[in-house]
This record gives C-alpha cells, structure tokens and sequence, in this order.
C-alpha cells in the first residue's frame, strides 16, 4: 500500500515540470488547455469517437509527464479541433501563447503579448496576423501583428485601455482562424489587494487564539492570502480565484469573525485551507448550508500533475460537484497532502462534518491514478470511517486485514495504468474475499474515464453505508 515508484517519479515529473515551466509554458495555459479538451469531450460525446479521443488525450497526458508541454498542448488543440469539426487555417497556423500583464488592473492600460510555440529558420522576416478579442463591459475586437527572424517564434503585442465599472472583469481571448488560440481574464479593483491583504492580516492577528472561532481565523488567514496585485501562474487557487468579488467576501467573513459569528461554510463551491497538525490541507468544498437534513460526504483525490481544482474544473466538467453528487458535501483537496499524512485525512473529516450536516455513516473517496493509490490506502488505514471507495485508473490491493468495499475502474487502451494490468490484482483479492469489484470500460483511457463514469461510481457508493454508534 505503498507509494509506488511510479508514482513518485510521476511527482517528481510534476514538480521539475512546474519549474521549468515558469519560464515557458505556465501552468494556467496547461489548465485552460486541459479545461477545453474536457469542454468539447463533454459536449461530443459519442460511443464512436471513445477510442479516438481517449488515445488522443492519452498523447497529451504522456507529453506532459515527459515535459514535453508545448506537445501536450498541440495533441489537446488537434483534440479539440476533431471534436468541435474546426478545421485547421491556411497558412499561419501555429499553436499561439499569450500573456497579459498586469491581471489585477485599478486604472490604466493592459499589455497583451502574443508569441507562437512554432519557431522559423528560413532567414525571411516575415509577419502574420491575428485578433485579440476583448468581452466584459464591452465586446470588441483588435488585430495583433506577430513577427518573425531567422531562429525565432512568431511575436507581438499591444495595449488596450481598461474602462469600466470597478470592481470588474475582462476576458481576452487571442484568435487565429476564426479559433480561440489562449485565454486571460483580467480584474478592475478599486484598491491595491496587497494594500487590503495586509489590512485584513491585521484583523486576523488581533483575533488569533480565542475559541471557539480559532480554526475559522486560521481559515480565513489562508483565504486572505490569495489577495494579490500579481496572481500566480503556475498555483490554481491564485489564477482561479475571483478577484472581482474575493475582497468583498473576505470583508464579509472577518466582519463575522470579529462579530464572534463563525462565516463558513460559505454557499456555493469555494476555495479554503483546512488547518492540521503538520499544515493545512488545500480544499474547493461544496455542499448544502442552512439545512438538517444528514447528507454523504465524498472526498474527490486528483491524479499526479493536478492540484485541489481538478475536481472542480476538469473530470467531465466538474461533474462530481454538479450531475453526478448533487446534494451532498463535496471536498477536492489536494491528494499529496493526504498521502503525507492520515491525520491529514481525519482533519479534513473532522473539519467537514463540523461545517456540514454529515451522515457519518456515508462517508466516501472517489481517487483517480495518484489519487486511486491514495484512496486504496484510506481503504485499509481508514476502514471505520470510510464507507466506500472507488478507484479510477489506478490503486492498490491490501494482503489482509479489515478494509473499505471498493470498487475499480479502469479503461481498456490506459497507457499508465490499463485494465489488464488491474485486473488479476482485483480478481485475487475478492477470490480471498475481500470487498472489491472491477469494471472495465471499452475504448476507455486514462482520464476521460473519470468523468464519463462519475455518476456509476456515486451510484455504487451510495449503496454501502458504515455501522455507526
């Protein structure tokens, strides 16, 4: 049960990969890529095109753990290209970077820099063109010129003049062909967020140590760290927040805290950091307030190169968060810190059934690839407080001992963990009786299988509950 060394050379991939990719391709261009493979695998679905667009998004997965990001990125663009029937331009037809600087904006001009990942050595100067589109308060478009020399990639840029109410947000999108080529979103604010992180620290020391509320102080300590003038590119809990709003919320919670109110936890899906021990656990969380009624708990674990917002973004379009578990408490933390740690994983339980009306008896995992291997951990190490586990594309079989009903599935064509290879474990551990089933799905990956079979998964989960006093 555990780490393997797969797994660990994957997270070691992930890492260097972040690293290096600070400097070329930073990790929200990888997610918003990501995102739109999942958008239109979503939208097109068909039983005919399984195989293709799996083994597609299966290239992507590969070139990504081999650090070969801009190949990830051109295997994504070809996918979604099939998927959605665009056709590819003549002539200038690259895959296309852009970056946007500054994100968070109080008064002036933006400047958006464009380059291509396709690099010329025809010794010509050459020039092409593309649109830069604009939406959010108003919708418009301007051309960019990209040039290029001998040895270098297409670049260019331009300004474009922030007006608009404050607080605010702009979508850019760079265009080539009539195809959305990248993607930024860019915030109006009406007060440096350095300025006000700093205030609210202030407000949080002076509430530090008094019970009960200590774990919600340390709670919003963790939230008022995302506010930034420069967000991060390569951490999803900076490049996905909502800089529009975040500051009124935060405003909103401390008022409660110093009020001697606990604010969480708060509607809607939303981004914390669980307190432990040894840290905090990075979390999105969902689930319903204000009510009762007794509800499952599922904690969703990513696989190795994604982080706390795969599950709420990615896999079917965050469909454990929507169609697949509506009504129940929801958590997506981030799957190496509870490999780290079981008392990680108890915490995030505790903490979660203190916000939410949790049936104890209902508590589950779902984990895929990294995040399988952790969950069938939790399975054996966590027997009496979880009451079934699903393991998407990976996970492990226990020799003995009591354990979690858990069920397995894995995709026919998996080029990381294939259902053949899964198989004969699962088979042998149910024939010495332990609880575990296996399902294979023809046509099937690595990671589409998520997202397609969430609502299986849920509905196999639904049916074990724990004997609890």
């Amino acid at each position: 049960m555990r780490m393997t060394r797969g797994v660990v050379m994957c997270v070691a991939l992930m890492l260097v990969g972040a690293a290096r990719a600070q400097e070329a391709i930073t990790r929200d261009v990888l997610a918003w890529w990501y995102l739109e493979a999942d958008r239109a695998w979503s939208a097109a679905r068909t039983p005919e095109k399984v195989k293709d667009a799996n083994s597609a998004f299966d290239r992507a997965t590969l070139a990504f753990f081999r650090l070969g990001f801009a190949d990830a990125i051109g295997e994504l663009r070809g996918l979604r290209r099939s998927l959605t029937g665009a056709k590819a331009g003549e002539g200038f037809d690259p895959v296309l970077l852009m970056s946007v600087e500054p994100r968070v904006v109080r008064e002036g001009a933006v400047k958006v820099r464009a380059r291509s990942l396709v690099v010329r050595g025809d010794g010509q100067a050459e020039s092409a063109k593309v649109l830069v589109r604009w939406s959010g308060g108003a919708n418009w478009e301007k051309e960019l010129e990209l040039n290029a020399r001998v040895g270098e990639a297409w670049a260019g840029e331009t300004t474009i003049e922030l007006a608009g109410a404050r607080p605010g947000r702009w979508e850019i999108e760079l265009v080539n062909h009539g195809e959305a080529q990248a993607h930024e979103r860019v915030y109006g604010v009406e007060a440096s967020l350095d300025q006000v992180r700093e205030r609210y620290a202030k407000r949080l020391e002076a509430l530090k140590g008094k019970e009960p509320l200590a774990e919600s102080v340390a709670v919003c300590e963790q939230r008022n760290k995302l506010l930034t003038d420069a967000p991060s590119r390569n951490t999803s809990a900076q490049f996905m927040a909502e800089y529009d709003t975040l500051a009124r919320r935060l405003e909103a919670e401390l008022a409660a805290l110093e009020a001697g109110k606990d604010p969480y936890p708060l509607e809607g899906v939303w981004w914390c950091a669980i307190p432990t021990k040894t840290g905090s656990v990075p979390c999105w969380v969902s689930g319903p307030v204000g009510t009762g009624e007794k509800v499952p708990l599922i904690i969703a674990l990513h696989g190795a190169g994604g982080d706390e917002n795969m599950f709420v973004s990615g896999y079917g379009q965050g469909a454990v968060m929507g169609r697949a578990a509506r009504g129940c408490v929801v958590a997506s933390p981030a799957t190496m810190t509870l490999m780290s740690s079981d008392a990680n994983f108890d915490a995030l339980v505790e903490r979660l059934c203190a916000w939410y009306p949790v049936d104890r008896s209902r508590v589950y995992v779902i984990g895929h690839s990294m995040g399988a291997g952790a969950a069938s951990r939790l399975a054996a190490r966590r027997s009496g407080t979880v009451a079934g586990v699903v393991c998407f594309s990976g996970g492990g079989m226990p020799k003995a001992g009591p354990m979690s009903p858990m069920l397995v599935i894995a995709g026919e064509t998996d080029p990381l963990a294939p259902a053949a290879r899964l198989r004969p474990g699962v088979e042998k551990a149910a024939a010495d009786g332990m609880p575990v089933e296996f399902r294979e799905k023809a046509g099937y990956g690595h990671t589409f299988v998520v997202g397609d079979y969430l609502e299986e998964a849920v509905a196999w989960l639904w049916e074990k509950r724990l004997a609890v006093k």
